[in-house]
Order: C-alpha cells, then sequence, then structure tokens
C-alpha cells in the first residue's frame, strides 16, 4: 500500500512525501526516509563543515520536534 507522510509545524509543512509500506519494516524505512530528507536539507544549509558535523542531527529533532505528524493511506 501507498501511504502519505506530512509533517507540519506550526502550520508549515516541513515534509511530505509518498512512500510504499507493506510490513513494519518498510514503514520504518519510510520514516527513515523523512530523517533522511531533513538532513539532505540542512546540510544544504550549512557554511562549515564544522557546523554540520556538530549540530546537524540535532537541528533535525528541532525541525520534527513538536510537528504534527500525519499518515494517509492512498488507495493507488
Amino acid at each position: 500500500m501507498k501511504v502519505r507522510i506530512k509533517l507540519t509545524k506550526q502550520e508549515e509543512l516541513v515534509y511530505e512525501g509518498v512512500h510504499t509500506t507493506t510490513d513494519a519494516d518498510e514503514f520504518g524505512a519510510a520514516f527513515k526516509a523523512v530523517w533522511d530528507s531533513l538532513h539532505a536539507r540542512r546540510m544544504e544549509r550549512s557554511t562549515s563543515i564544522g557546523e554540520l558535523m556538530s549540530r546537524i542531527s540535532e537541528d533535525v529533532l528541532d525541525d520534527i520536534d513538536g510537528s504534527t505528524i500525519t499518515v494517509e493511506r492512498l488507495d493507488c
């Protein structure tokens, strides 16, 4: 089945993506893809290697913290 995962924070879209999930492993992989997407976005905004290495995961957690997660089943 396909699902749409959306993260919103203070009514702003943080992430949206469609993922195929048929079991717990794929469901977990879908949320790993959310993390990877936010991580990559933070890497693009970093200005130095030191900042990148010390802050990136913490900043991703800040992006997720307080977010509303919506999982919508898509009939495809």
